[in-house]
């Protein structure tokens, strides 16, 4: 497998089953996500804390895509994982 696709399907995996639907993306953005037609941010974690204080306000697929959002500074799973725990 390539790496990329791996994280992206690992990415879009955690995002799609997100316990608040607002912060789920649509299926159409999925599908824009695997064809390479949008890219998911690096750091999902701060995007979907961020929208879950919001109250989440159903424009998950907007903030995903938003360059705001590709302005965060990167952090991995990984890194996510072992600094606040599953």
């Amino acid at each position: 497998y390539i790496e990329e696709q791996v994280e992206l399907v690992l990415k879009l995996g955690l995002l799609c089953s997100h316990p608040v639907a607002a912060i789920r993306p649509s299926m159409s953005s999925v599908v824009q996500f695997l064809d390479n037609v949008a890219q998911l941010p690096h750091n999902l974690l701060d995007i979907m804390k961020d929208l879950e204080t919001k109250g989440g306000t159903g424009a998950s697929s907007e903030a995903l895509n938003s360059p705001a959002s590709s302005s965060i500074a990167p952090l991995t799973f990984t890194e996510s994982f072992v600094s606040h725990g599953r």
